[in-house]
Protein backbone atom coordinates (compact mmCIF):
# COMPACT_ATOMS: atom_id res chain seq x y z
CA UNK A 1 0.00 0.00 0.00
CA UNK A 2 1.18 3.41 -0.60
CA UNK A 3 0.50 6.90 -2.30
CA UNK A 4 -0.93 6.52 -6.27
CA UNK A 5 -0.03 8.86 -9.10
CA UNK A 6 -1.61 11.14 -11.02
CA UNK A 7 -1.57 10.53 -14.92
CA UNK A 8 1.99 13.12 -15.07
CA UNK A 9 3.57 11.37 -12.32
CA UNK A 10 2.72 13.64 -9.42
CA UNK A 11 2.44 11.68 -5.47
CA UNK A 12 -1.10 11.62 -5.01
CA UNK A 13 -0.66 12.53 -1.12
CA UNK A 14 -3.01 11.25 1.39
CA UNK A 15 -5.04 8.42 -1.03
CA UNK A 16 -3.96 4.90 -0.45
CA UNK A 17 -4.05 2.47 -2.69
CA UNK A 18 -2.23 -0.97 -3.61
CA UNK A 19 0.80 0.08 -5.72
CA UNK A 20 1.93 -1.39 -9.11
CA UNK A 21 4.20 -0.53 -12.08
CA UNK A 22 3.04 0.64 -15.31
CA UNK A 23 4.22 -1.79 -17.86
CA UNK A 24 3.21 0.37 -21.09
CA UNK A 25 5.14 2.41 -23.50
CA UNK A 26 5.99 5.75 -22.80
CA UNK A 27 4.12 7.79 -25.33
CA UNK A 28 6.09 10.46 -27.12
CA UNK A 29 6.25 14.32 -26.00
CA UNK A 30 6.31 17.02 -28.33
CA UNK A 31 9.24 19.44 -27.95
CA UNK A 32 7.94 23.01 -27.05
CA UNK A 33 10.60 24.72 -25.44
CA UNK A 34 14.54 24.48 -26.35
CA UNK A 35 16.84 26.15 -23.92
CA UNK A 36 19.86 27.50 -25.47
CA UNK A 37 23.26 29.20 -23.45
CA UNK A 38 25.78 30.06 -25.51
CA UNK A 39 28.92 32.30 -25.94
CA UNK A 40 29.58 33.60 -29.18
CA UNK A 41 33.62 34.94 -29.55
CA UNK A 42 33.18 38.79 -29.12
CA UNK A 43 37.18 38.55 -31.00
CA UNK A 44 35.19 36.48 -34.07
CA UNK A 45 35.96 38.26 -37.21
CA UNK A 46 33.00 40.40 -38.90
CA UNK A 47 31.43 38.54 -42.01
CA UNK A 48 29.86 40.85 -44.68
CA UNK A 49 26.93 38.87 -45.59
CA UNK A 50 26.10 41.68 -47.87
CA UNK A 51 28.72 40.60 -50.32
CA UNK A 52 27.36 37.73 -52.63
CA UNK A 53 30.60 35.17 -51.76
CA UNK A 54 29.92 35.64 -48.34
CA UNK A 55 25.97 35.03 -48.43
CA UNK A 56 24.99 32.61 -45.80
CA UNK A 57 25.60 29.00 -46.85
CA UNK A 58 25.65 26.24 -44.40
CA UNK A 59 27.40 24.07 -46.63
CA UNK A 60 30.57 26.84 -46.87
CA UNK A 61 32.34 26.79 -43.23
CA UNK A 62 33.33 30.62 -44.34
CA UNK A 63 29.98 32.30 -44.48
CA UNK A 64 29.38 31.63 -40.54
CA UNK A 65 30.87 31.75 -37.91
CA UNK A 66 29.78 28.98 -35.64
CA UNK A 67 26.83 26.88 -35.07
CA UNK A 68 25.03 24.79 -32.46
CA UNK A 69 22.07 21.76 -33.37
CA UNK A 70 19.59 20.12 -30.88
CA UNK A 71 17.58 17.25 -31.35
CA UNK A 72 13.58 17.90 -30.98
CA UNK A 73 10.68 15.74 -31.16
CA UNK A 74 7.29 15.97 -33.06
CA UNK A 75 4.19 14.63 -32.07
CA UNK A 76 4.83 10.93 -32.94
CA UNK A 77 8.40 11.23 -31.45
CA UNK A 78 10.22 11.81 -34.61
CA UNK A 79 13.49 13.37 -34.04
CA UNK A 80 14.27 16.60 -35.81
CA UNK A 81 17.79 18.57 -35.55
CA UNK A 82 17.46 22.04 -35.58
CA UNK A 83 20.93 23.71 -36.00
CA UNK A 84 21.80 27.37 -35.18
CA UNK A 85 24.72 29.38 -37.53
CA UNK A 86 25.24 32.04 -35.92
CA UNK A 87 27.25 35.27 -37.89
CA UNK A 88 29.25 37.90 -36.60
CA UNK A 89 28.25 40.49 -39.00
CA UNK A 90 29.84 43.42 -36.99
CA UNK A 91 30.88 44.52 -33.04
CA UNK A 92 28.22 43.51 -30.87
CA UNK A 93 26.06 42.06 -33.46
CA UNK A 94 24.65 38.92 -35.09
CA UNK A 95 22.51 37.17 -37.16
CA UNK A 96 21.00 33.74 -36.23
CA UNK A 97 19.69 31.58 -39.21
CA UNK A 98 18.16 28.41 -38.04
CA UNK A 99 17.76 25.22 -40.12
CA UNK A 100 15.90 22.58 -39.83
CA UNK A 101 16.89 18.80 -40.91
CA UNK A 102 17.86 18.71 -44.66
CA UNK A 103 15.67 21.86 -45.54
CA UNK A 104 18.19 23.90 -47.98
CA UNK A 105 16.84 27.23 -46.86
CA UNK A 106 16.16 28.92 -43.21
CA UNK A 107 13.69 28.70 -41.45
CA UNK A 108 13.66 31.77 -39.84
CA UNK A 109 16.41 34.57 -39.66
CA UNK A 110 17.19 36.95 -36.40
CA UNK A 111 19.20 39.55 -35.77
CA UNK A 112 20.72 39.86 -31.95
CA UNK A 113 22.39 42.68 -30.80
CA UNK A 114 24.98 42.97 -27.29
CA UNK A 115 25.66 45.28 -25.31
CA UNK A 116 29.03 46.48 -24.10
CA UNK A 117 29.12 43.81 -21.04
CA UNK A 118 29.04 41.21 -23.67
CA UNK A 119 25.07 41.09 -22.87
CA UNK A 120 21.93 40.38 -24.55
CA UNK A 121 19.39 43.23 -24.57
CA UNK A 122 17.87 43.84 -28.46
CA UNK A 123 15.61 41.98 -29.83
CA UNK A 124 15.27 38.99 -26.89
CA UNK A 125 15.96 41.13 -23.96
CA UNK A 126 13.98 44.53 -23.81
CA UNK A 127 14.66 47.04 -20.93
CA UNK A 128 11.93 47.97 -18.90
CA UNK A 129 10.98 51.83 -19.44
CA UNK A 130 11.35 54.04 -16.10
CA UNK A 131 9.59 57.40 -15.54
CA UNK A 132 11.35 60.40 -15.60
CA UNK A 133 13.90 61.07 -12.31
CA UNK A 134 14.88 64.54 -11.68
CA UNK A 135 17.46 63.23 -10.18
CA UNK A 136 18.83 61.57 -13.17
CA UNK A 137 20.26 63.67 -15.46
CA UNK A 138 18.52 64.36 -18.93
CA UNK A 139 15.06 61.76 -18.48
CA UNK A 140 12.52 62.94 -20.22
CA UNK A 141 9.20 60.97 -21.62
CA UNK A 142 10.83 60.68 -25.16
CA UNK A 143 11.91 57.38 -24.59
CA UNK A 144 15.34 58.22 -24.12
CA UNK A 145 18.31 58.65 -21.17
CA UNK A 146 21.17 61.47 -21.70
CA UNK A 147 24.10 60.53 -19.26
CA UNK A 148 26.06 63.71 -18.26
CA UNK A 149 28.84 62.52 -20.81
CA UNK A 150 26.39 63.20 -23.57
CA UNK A 151 25.69 59.91 -24.72
CA UNK A 152 21.76 59.04 -24.99
CA UNK A 153 20.07 55.23 -24.36
CA UNK A 154 16.77 53.97 -24.12
CA UNK A 155 14.95 54.29 -20.40
CA UNK A 156 15.78 51.78 -17.83
CA UNK A 157 19.71 52.10 -18.41
CA UNK A 158 20.47 54.39 -15.43
CA UNK A 159 22.89 57.11 -15.62
CA UNK A 160 25.94 56.37 -13.53
CA UNK A 161 27.44 58.81 -11.07
CA UNK A 162 30.45 58.95 -13.03
CA UNK A 163 29.43 59.42 -16.03
CA UNK A 164 29.18 56.07 -17.51
CA UNK A 165 26.71 53.85 -18.86
CA UNK A 166 25.50 50.82 -16.78
CA UNK A 167 23.37 47.45 -17.43
CA UNK A 168 19.40 47.58 -17.03
CA UNK A 169 17.73 47.37 -13.71
CA UNK A 170 15.70 44.89 -14.88
CA UNK A 171 14.97 42.99 -18.11
CA UNK A 172 12.62 41.06 -19.59
CA UNK A 173 13.60 37.55 -21.66
CA UNK A 174 11.79 37.63 -25.35
CA UNK A 175 11.67 34.47 -26.27
CA UNK A 176 11.55 33.41 -30.37
CA UNK A 177 8.86 31.12 -31.89
CA UNK A 178 10.69 28.89 -33.98
CA UNK A 179 7.54 27.43 -36.22
CA UNK A 180 7.94 24.17 -38.92
CA UNK A 181 5.77 21.36 -40.29
CA UNK A 182 7.36 18.08 -40.11
CA UNK A 183 6.99 15.95 -42.94
CA UNK A 184 6.32 12.81 -41.41
CA UNK A 185 1.95 13.66 -40.91
CA UNK A 186 3.14 14.88 -37.17
CA UNK A 187 1.29 17.59 -36.03
CA UNK A 188 2.71 21.04 -36.94
CA UNK A 189 5.73 22.06 -33.92
CA UNK A 190 5.89 25.09 -32.40
CA UNK A 191 8.79 25.72 -30.08
CA UNK A 192 9.65 28.50 -28.04
CA UNK A 193 13.39 29.17 -27.68
CA UNK A 194 14.77 30.83 -24.49
CA UNK A 195 17.93 32.99 -25.29
CA UNK A 196 18.25 34.18 -21.88
CA UNK A 197 21.75 32.36 -21.63
CA UNK A 198 23.47 34.19 -24.14
CA UNK A 199 26.22 36.49 -24.11
CA UNK A 200 29.07 37.71 -25.89
CA UNK A 201 32.70 37.38 -24.15
CA UNK A 202 35.76 37.52 -25.73
CA UNK A 203 36.64 33.85 -25.17
CA UNK A 204 36.32 30.61 -27.65
CA UNK A 205 32.44 29.80 -28.90
CA UNK A 206 31.03 27.51 -25.88
CA UNK A 207 27.39 26.18 -25.59
CA UNK A 208 26.56 26.12 -21.89
CA UNK A 209 22.91 24.81 -22.19
CA UNK A 210 21.72 23.22 -25.17
CA UNK A 211 18.08 21.17 -23.70
CA UNK A 212 14.71 20.76 -24.27
CA UNK A 213 11.38 19.49 -22.67
CA UNK A 214 10.66 16.86 -25.90
CA UNK A 215 11.21 12.90 -25.46
CA UNK A 216 11.00 9.89 -27.92
CA UNK A 217 8.68 7.03 -27.03
CA UNK A 218 10.00 4.62 -24.81
CA UNK A 219 9.47 1.25 -23.59
CA UNK A 220 9.79 0.17 -19.34
CA UNK A 221 13.38 -0.79 -19.21
CA UNK A 222 13.47 -1.17 -15.01
CA UNK A 223 12.29 0.19 -11.99
CA UNK A 224 13.87 0.93 -8.75
CA UNK A 225 13.11 2.72 -5.41
CA UNK A 226 14.49 6.08 -4.17
CA UNK A 227 15.34 6.81 -0.20
CA UNK A 228 11.83 8.17 -0.18
CA UNK A 229 9.74 5.08 -0.96
CA UNK A 230 8.93 6.34 -4.58
CA UNK A 231 8.77 3.97 -6.91
CA UNK A 232 9.96 5.02 -10.35
CA UNK A 233 9.99 2.96 -13.79
CA UNK A 234 12.62 3.37 -15.98
CA UNK A 235 12.18 3.52 -20.11
CA UNK A 236 14.40 2.95 -22.93
CA UNK A 237 14.19 6.25 -24.01
CA UNK A 238 16.21 7.61 -20.74
CA UNK A 239 13.29 9.08 -18.90
CA UNK A 240 11.77 7.57 -15.24
CA UNK A 241 8.12 8.51 -14.32
CA UNK A 242 6.91 7.96 -10.24
CA UNK A 243 4.62 5.19 -10.00
CA UNK A 244 3.71 5.22 -6.49
CA UNK A 245 5.14 6.11 -3.07
CA UNK A 246 5.60 2.69 -0.73
CA UNK A 247 4.23 4.51 2.78
CA UNK A 248 5.94 3.23 6.63
CA UNK A 249 3.62 2.58 9.44
CA UNK A 250 4.30 3.19 13.52
CA UNK A 251 1.71 2.31 16.44
CA UNK A 252 1.32 4.09 19.27
CA UNK A 253 1.83 1.06 21.47
CA UNK A 254 4.38 -1.09 19.92
CA UNK A 255 4.36 -3.63 22.30
CA UNK A 256 0.79 -3.85 22.23
CA UNK A 257 1.19 -5.89 19.00
CA UNK A 258 0.38 -9.55 18.70
CA UNK A 259 2.03 -12.20 17.41
CA UNK A 260 1.21 -14.11 14.36
CA UNK A 261 4.38 -16.32 13.34
CA UNK A 262 7.81 -15.74 12.19
CA UNK A 263 8.35 -11.74 11.99
CA UNK A 264 4.47 -11.29 11.23
CA UNK A 265 2.61 -9.56 13.96
CA UNK A 266 -1.14 -8.05 14.45
CA UNK A 267 -2.53 -5.19 15.43
CA UNK A 268 -4.88 -5.59 18.82
CA UNK A 269 -6.50 -2.96 20.32
CA UNK A 270 -3.57 -2.46 22.84
CA UNK A 271 -1.14 -1.33 19.80
CA UNK A 272 -3.80 0.81 18.40
CA UNK A 273 -4.30 2.11 15.19
CA UNK A 274 -0.95 2.72 12.56
CA UNK A 275 0.07 5.84 11.57
CA UNK A 276 1.03 5.79 8.24
CA UNK A 277 3.41 7.97 6.18
CA UNK A 278 6.28 8.72 4.02
CA UNK A 279 9.13 7.69 5.09
CA UNK A 280 11.34 9.93 7.05
CA UNK A 281 8.80 11.82 8.08
CA UNK A 282 7.41 12.77 11.63
CA UNK A 283 8.85 9.70 14.17
CA UNK A 284 8.78 7.08 11.17
CA UNK A 285 12.02 5.61 9.93
CA UNK A 286 13.88 5.75 6.36
CA UNK A 287 13.99 3.27 3.33
CA UNK A 288 17.57 1.63 2.68
CA UNK A 289 17.70 0.81 -1.15
CA UNK A 290 19.95 -0.97 -3.00
CA UNK A 291 21.22 -2.47 -0.06
CA UNK A 292 21.38 -6.05 2.08
CA UNK A 293 20.25 -6.63 5.63
CA UNK A 294 23.52 -6.62 7.61
CA UNK A 295 23.88 -9.35 9.81
CA UNK A 296 24.54 -9.47 14.06
CA UNK A 297 26.40 -13.07 14.18
CA UNK A 298 29.80 -12.69 14.38
CA UNK A 299 30.92 -15.02 11.52
CA UNK A 300 34.41 -16.09 13.24
CA UNK A 301 33.54 -17.32 16.41
CA UNK A 302 30.64 -18.90 15.13
CA UNK A 303 32.93 -20.87 12.93
CA UNK A 304 35.20 -21.95 15.81
CA UNK A 305 32.18 -22.67 17.87
CA UNK A 306 31.49 -24.96 14.67
CA UNK A 307 34.82 -26.33 14.41
CA UNK A 308 34.81 -27.31 18.29
CA UNK A 309 31.20 -28.87 18.02
CA UNK A 310 32.57 -30.72 14.97
CA UNK A 311 35.66 -32.26 17.12
CA UNK A 312 33.22 -33.20 20.43
CA UNK A 313 30.96 -35.19 17.85
CA UNK A 314 34.31 -36.85 16.33
CA UNK A 315 35.67 -37.76 20.12
CA UNK A 316 32.04 -38.76 21.05
CA UNK A 317 31.63 -41.00 18.45
CA UNK A 318 34.99 -42.25 19.26
CA UNK A 319 33.65 -42.99 22.36
CA UNK A 320 30.64 -44.86 21.26
CA UNK A 321 32.69 -47.16 18.86
CA UNK A 322 35.29 -48.03 21.26
CA UNK A 323 32.16 -49.16 23.92
CA UNK A 324 30.52 -51.35 21.43
CA UNK A 325 34.00 -53.35 20.41
CA UNK A 326 34.31 -53.94 24.34
CA UNK A 327 30.51 -55.01 24.46
CA UNK A 328 30.23 -57.20 21.24
CA UNK A 329 34.12 -58.66 22.93
CA UNK A 330 32.50 -59.73 26.17
CA UNK A 331 29.82 -61.57 24.46
CA UNK A 332 32.05 -64.08 22.61
CA UNK A 333 33.45 -64.69 25.59
CA UNK A 334 30.73 -65.88 27.62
Amino acid sequence: MGYGVTDTGAIQNGSLTSLSVNTADMPAKTTSKMFMGVNLNANAPAIDDTNKNFAFDPENPSTFTSSATTTVFDSLGGEHAVTQYYVKTGNNSWKVHYMVDDNPKPVMSEELTFDAQGQLYENHQIPVPVKPDPTKPGTSDTGTQTDTDGKTKPLGFAAATDGTSTKPEEVKTHPIMLSFNPENGSAPMNVQIDMSGFTQFGSDFSINKNNQDGCAPGKLAGWYFDNDGVIYARYSNGKTQAQGQVLLARFPNQEGLQQAGGTRWTQTIESGAPITGSPGSGQLGKLRTNMYEGSNVNLTGEMVSLMAAQSNYQANAKTIQASQQMVQILFQNM
